[in-house]
């Protein structure tokens, strides 16, 4: 984190946390989540990484951002992929992007703090999933393999 080319935001080293609700959870309330970016903080700062900057990953199952992360120490929030369940196995990528632009405004206009949408080129969960067993596109991680993708498409939509 602390080498030049390692990517900032305002200055801040950029770090994220996935799904903070789990974190939120296992530490027993906002105040303490507060505690844990405060601790990170500091030691990133004694190592000489210097300041950071810490995004909560909204979880990929589309669930809301938990009540109190604004305020428990995140700077940004950001999503772990386009994808949210459907009941199809495969998504051309125009859909799967319009869908995602769509989603993502709605998003960032909810959140009380600034949100950064993810830039996809594609998605294939297969690889997480039982060979032999059916493909599912219900919940996390069983999502639609995104095809008709592109780097032209990719470069019109990023």
């Amino acid at each position: 984190m602390s080498l030049n080319h390692y990517w900032r935001d305002e200055g801040g080293a950029y770090s994220s946390i996935l799904e903070p609700a789990h974190l939120m959870d296992h530490l027993g309330a906002p105040g303490a989540l507060r505690n844990a970016p405060s601790s990170f903080r500091e030691r990133a700062r004694e190592v000489g990484v210097g300041d950071l900057h810490i995004a909560g990953i909204c979880p990929p199952d589309g669930e809301a951002v938990p009540p109190g992360a604004s305020d428990a120490g995140f700077d940004s929030f950001t999503d772990y992929t386009w994808d949210r369940p459907h009941v199809v196995p495969t998504m051309a990528y125009s859909r799967w992007f319009s869908e995602a632009r769509s989603r993502c405004s709605k998003d960032a206009a909810s959140l009380p703090l600034p949100f950064a949408p993810t830039v996809a080129a594609g998605w294939d969960s297969t690889p997480r999933t039982e060979r032999g067993e059916p493909i599912r596109c219900d919940k996390w991680h069983h999502f639609p393999v995104v095809v008709d993708n592109s780097p032209q498409l990719f470069g019109k939509r990023s």
